[in-house]
């Protein structure tokens, strides 16, 4: 079984694969469907990680395509900050996409998006950046690897608002 990696980053620098498939769920699409060489199409996807992503609806900045949004898939936050720089698409929504031992309860949850802070780790010879994500409901979901509380992050400031 062969399987294709959507998004792959270096394991150590950005996280593992975010979504993969197999070559069997290809779809082929002709182009005036919107396909082309680069672009590849898939009946379905799964991941093996029990890790946070985003749910972004753009729209184009074009007025006259406004019918043509798109939905990305997310799993790095500084993509999502990334893409609210990009002069050629408006971001209309984000939601968080997170497991259960994020959002505190029992299953997965979709969640709109308020905005997203970020702060340093306190862990001496280990300061890396940890997430706490806002939802429009006011709850706070921290994506943390080392499992610091929000409490104890170091230079906390925002990172985007959506």
């Amino acid at each position: 079984m062969f399987i294709y990696c959507i998004e792959f980053a270096d394991f150590f620098n950005q996280g593992p694969f975010m979504f993969e498939t197999h070559r069997n769920f290809e779809i082929l699409l002709p182009g005036v469907f919107g396909g082309d060489e680069d672009t590849q199409a898939w009946d379905r996807v799964s991941t093996r990680l029990n890790t946070l992503w985003l749910y972004v609806i753009c729209l184009p900045a074009d007025k006259e395509m406004l019918q043509l949004q798109q939905i990305l898939f997310i799993s790095d936050t500084m993509d999502l900050l990334d893409l609210q720089k990009d002069s050629s698409v408006t971001i209309y929504a984000a939601y968080v996409i997170s497991p259960d031992h994020l959002n505190g309860s029992d299953s997965w949850k979709m969640n709109l998006l308020d905005h997203v802070l970020v702060g340093i780790e306190p862990h001496p010879g280990a300061e890396q950046h940890a997430y706490i994500y806002v939802l429009k409901s006011g709850q706070r979901l921290v994506d943390s690897v080392l499992s610091t509380i929000e409490g104890d992050f170091k230079n906390t400031r925002l990172l985007c608002r959506i």
